[in-house]
């Protein structure tokens, strides 16, 4: 199973021994968790409603295949877990039609916003996706989702106690773990907002990227 964290942390953070929930629910349960956890601290751009975003060009190659997006780090889209082209990205050349012509995405860099397209276009590129304030790996952000999901673990065993002393216990554990990701939510979404890159609006080129880049870091 591909996740945020592992089943073995989960059931160390949890405290939830396999005698009172088996690999297979624990594992759907983190599946499950991944979607909903997304929701809390991924930002969409270009969703129900919005407008896509058009995408910065970039000097490269003069291929015209090379794009940016304005925000960054880039988000898990679909919740596999996974950082991955035209599922975590959705790009398009042409929105004075109804239906916007779609374009394949090559390569894509989550930290960066750089975007490497299949082919050349003549037109402007627009997007859709989320960006997030989590550096992907993060001891931070794993913590976070493993407190989420003992949450939803104990809420579960809530739902399927047989006996008060497992319902009055799930329901002190679920109560506890929910304050735990609480509070690693607001520092996650909170202060660490600032790791969000937002891109000026002006073209740049490549070396001028870099120099940007290497500003941040220093």
């Amino acid at each position: 199973m591909t996740s945020y964290t592992s089943l073995e942390v989960v059931r160390q953070i949890s405290g939830i021994a396999t005698s009172t929930m088996d690999d297979t629910t624990m594992s759907s349960v983190m599946s499950m968790a991944i979607s909903l956890f997304n929701l809390e601290v991924n930002i969409e751009v270009g969703g129900a409603g919005e407008d896509y975003e058009l995408l910065r060009a970039a000097d490269e190659d003069d291929t015209n295949t090379i794009f940016y997006t304005k925000h960054f780090p880039l988000a898990d889209m679909d919740g596999d877990a996974t950082f991955s082209p035209n599922t975590d990205i959705f790009c398009y050349d042409d929105l004075k039609q109804n239906l916007p012509s779609s374009v394949t995405v090559s390569t894509m860099d989550y930290s960066t916003g750089k975007i490497t397209l299949s082919a050349a276009t003549t037109d402007s590129v627009y997007a859709r996706y989320q960006y997030t304030s989590y550096e992907k790996g993060s001891k931070e952000f794993e913590n976070c989702f493993a407190y989420f999901c003992a949450m939803l673990c104990w809420d579960n065993l809530i739902n399927v106690a047989n006996d008060v002393r497992l319902g009055d216990l799930s329901v002190s554990r679920k109560n506890r773990f929910e304050g735990l990701y609480k509070k690693a939510l607001s520092k996650l979404t909170g202060p660490l907002m600032t790791v969000i890159k937002t891109r000026p609006n002006a073209i740049l080129t490549s070396a001028e990227y870099q120099d940007e880049l290497r500003g941040e870091e220093n």
